[in-house]
């Protein structure tokens, strides 16, 4: 017998399917969690039907000093990088499963800009048609992004939306979100939360390398690379042809992962936390993230033409070129090399910049808190020009 349903384009066997996926990756995840359950945070053996969770033994937190904790949440997606995916004709794992990691990237460097330490994640699919071979390309970015954040996926859910889900090829059309849990063990930073509160003129402005556009802006990105206002997805494999500037694709270059910042900044904060005063992750609207973090009557100088500063990625110089963006915009829009900012106590600025060994980036100092009425961030761009924002 004909299933109407499905005809009506929903495919419950596939997602089904996709479902599966998800509760493998949930026994494969849970190590991730495992120094949490010596101080009385634990998950069940198997993941629940209908929703997930963990469980939180209160005389065994006390045991530890714990008496109390903060939760805080985080969701977001990975942008239209799932077109970009769809259109990537490559098949390297990680620029694959790109997307997933992305996704988990954008809430987890959220998460940690309060100094809460990740605890699950889930995850939202919907589909133009559930397509298994993608799935199975989100399980590998899905697991390398929640290792990464220390995190374990407790579940997700997927629909089928044809009639709402639909991009350059329809078979591998998909929209995605996460969802982060995380919590705040450390009493001070409860009681004297990361933030403008703790920000004062004076303080210095450490940024954190990233490793190109992230999530920033993907849709100039990919719309000019294949002249989509011109041919719209006509001319689509375009954004596979090598680029001598960039040295690889442009989907290659868009595809490449966010870097996920969870496990220096806790380290960071559980060697410097007093001295830590506020955190900002670099997304869309680029520099303008920093003002989040500024309180009345202080602004930012900032010099990215320094030397030890990360000059932008090829991308970014590409999208100004070809999409004809000037550069105070640019700033405005892109992360411009610098993917997140740390405000800390000039005391602790040098030593943190040199202590940071971490393989994905690097440190550096950026600028300084100073005083200002009106709230304006000044940059000395790589160029050396001079924008307020």
């Amino acid at each position: 017998m004909v299933n109407k349903y499905a005809q009506a384009g929903v495919n419950f066997e596939k997602e089904h399917d996709v479902v599966g996926i998800l509760k493998v990756l949930y026994e494969a995840t849970l190590p991730f969690t495992e120094d949490l359950r010596k101080i009385g945070i634990s998950f069940p053996e198997q993941s629940s039907d209908f929703s997930g969770g963990f469980q939180v033994d209160v005389k065994e937190l006390m045991k530890n000093g714990i008496e109390r904790y903060r939760s805080q949440e985080c969701v977001d997606g990975p942008g239209s990088k799932p077109v970009v995916h769809a259109l990537y004709d490559g098949d390297d794992e990680i620029k694959l499963g790109c997307t997933s990691i992305d996704s988990i990237a954008m809430v987890v460097n959220d998460l940690i800009c309060s100094g809460a330490r990740p605890v699950t994640l889930t995850e939202y699919h919907s589909w133009y048609d559930p397509n298994i071979d993608i799935a199975k390309q989100m399980a590998k970015g899905n697991y390398i992004g929640a290792k990464l954040s220390k995190a374990t996926i407790i579940g997700g859910e997927n629909a089928s939306l044809s009639a709402m889900i639909t991009g350059p090829i329809n078979e591998k059309a998909y929209d995605m979100c996460h969802i982060a849990h995380g919590i705040i063990l450390d009493k001070d930073l409860i009681d004297n939360p990361l933030g403008k509160g703790r920000v004062k003129p004076g303080d210095v402005v450490i940024g954190l390398s990233s490793s190109g556009a992230h999530c920033n802006g993907i849709t100039l990105a990919w719309k000019t690379a294949i002249d989509f206002n011109s041919n719209g997805y006509e001319l689509s494999s375009r954004i596979n042809e090598y680029n001598d500037y960039l040295g690889e694709s442009v989907a290659e270059a868009i595809l490449t992962p966010t870097i996920i910042y969870v496990d220096y900044i806790l380290n960071i904060l559980k060697k410097y936390q007093k001295n830590i005063k506020a955190i900002a992750n670099i997304t869309g609207e680029g520099i303008d993230n920093m003002k989040r973090i500024l309180p009345k009557n202080t602004g930012l100088e900032l010099d990215y033409s320094e030397s030890d500063v990360q000059s932008p990625h090829h991308i970014f110089q590409w999208v100004q070129k070809e999409a004809n963006v000037s550069l105070k915009e640019m700033y405005k829009d892109y992360n411009m090399g610098t993917g997140m900012i740390l405000v800390v106590d000039p005391s602790i600025s040098s030593k943190l910049i040199e202590e940071n060994k971490c393989p994905e980036f690097f440190s550096y100092k950026l600028g300084e808190v100073v005083k200002d009425k009106k709230q304006r961030i000044m940059i000395t761009t790589y160029e050396s020009s001079v924008y307020k924002y």
